[in-house]
């Protein structure tokens, strides 16, 4: 834990290099904003490269289902307990036949539904699936295939996720991205916009 107090004086330190200014005492205020970096997978490199053992890991999963023909499965992925997911990219699946008659849907959490449309099973190989706004998974992954072809089908999804221990993300990783969101909005106001 002394590692996510030193990391959270250095964000202080960082918000004291911020400065906003009015040049020449008016028109449009000169905004000069230095912030950390807010994109899930950079802030997830960083923790790799800390390697805090314990708070963060990144293992694979690899796992093949097999699918019958007319048939429907559904699969929750579970994370495991104490940690959460921030990893925005990708979910990748595999085939051993294609056909535009299956289809793979992916749900975050509490029904989150990160395919609407669902993704179908296309000749040329990965699929690949990005979380986009759903980069953080608290609980689950649900994966639903549902096979209406003709044939049985094995369908293999891979995931190299980004696990960051419920701590670490409520000291850490959700400080700096509110803090960017916070200074972000301050210098959308200074420049004649509206903080959301």
């Amino acid at each position: 834990m002394n590692e996510v107090k030193a990391m959270r004086q250095s964000l202080e330190q960082l918000a004291n290099l911020l400065k906003f200014e009015n040049v020449g005492g008016g028109g449009t205020p000169a905004v000069q904003v230095v912030l950390p970096p807010i994109d899930s997978d950079m802030l997830n490199t960083i923790l790799q490269t800390l390697a805090l053992t314990g708070m963060s890991q990144n293992p694979n999963y690899r796992l093949t289902i097999a699918v019958l023909a007319g048939e429907t499965v559904i699969f929750p992925f579970n994370l495991p307990g104490g940690y959460y997911c921030t990893k925005r990219t990708p979910i990748m699946f595999y085939a051993d036949y294609y056909d535009t008659n299956i289809t793979i849907n992916v749900w975050v959490d509490e029904g989150y539904n990160v395919t609407p449309f669902g993704m179908s099973v296309y000749p040329g190989g990965v699929i690949t699936v990005n979380f986009g706004e759903f980069w953080l998974k608290k609980r689950l992954v649900t994966i639903k295939i549902d096979n209406k072809s003709i044939r049985d089908t094995n369908i293999t999804f891979e995931v190299n996720p980004s696990l960051v221990s419920e701590n670490l993300y409520r000291d850490w990783y959700s400080p700096i991205i509110e803090f960017t969101k916070s200074r972000l909005n301050d210098a959308a106001v200074l420049m004649g916009g509206t903080a959301i």
